[in-house]
């Protein structure tokens, strides 16, 4: 069963984001908004053995504040984000941490560069997702969030998200 490592962000103004994807996210149904740290992955590793390697990954970190307000994307991929302003450093420093785990870190994608960033967007022609973001960057927006927890979920058959675990940051 395919599981990921991800942080599901609470914003005030939740709503906006909803409606973008709703229109262009074909997975908008399937989980809420979110964060990925460590992407889909098939592995023998146990549930609570993920949960410990979580833990220690995670016994240093603080809770902390992200920002949200720029829309950008891998257009030639079809993908549309909302980049991580604030809170970008920290969340690349828990990415980092726990890919390094040797459980974890064979599913580590050398070829694509991290980027924190909350998707609203995928499965677009380029040129469609170019041009959506360019539009949606007209619009003035901001989403604030406190980081208070990290969260392991089973990805169903369905794609449906199962959260199983949140750690709680310090």
């Amino acid at each position: 069963m395919l599981r990921s490592i991800l942080i599901f962000p609470q914003f005030a103004n939740n709503l906006e984001i909803d409606l973008i994807r709703k229109r262009i996210d074909p997975l908008y149904k399937n989980i809420r908004p979110h964060i990925s740290l460590v992407f889909p992955f098939d592995s023998p590793i146990s549930d609570d053995r993920l949960i410990t390697l979580t833990q220690e990954s995670l016994k240093k970190v603080d809770c902390f504040k992200i920002e949200l307000n720029h829309l950008d994307g891998d257009f030639r991929g079809g993908y549309i984000w909302l980049e991580v302003g604030q809170g970008r450093k920290e969340i690349e420093i828990i990415h980092d941490s726990l890919y390094r785990n040797s459980e974890l870190s064979i599913f580590l994608r050398k070829d694509i560069p991290y980027v924190p960033h909350l998707t609203v967007g995928q499965q677009l022609r380029a040129l469609q997702a170019e041009g959506l973001a360019r539009q949606l960057n007209k619009k003035s927006f901001l989403f604030e969030s406190e980081i208070k927890s990290i969260s392991i979920e089973h990805i169903l058959p369905n794609n449906d998200s199962e959260e199983f675990y949140q750690a709680f940051l310090r």
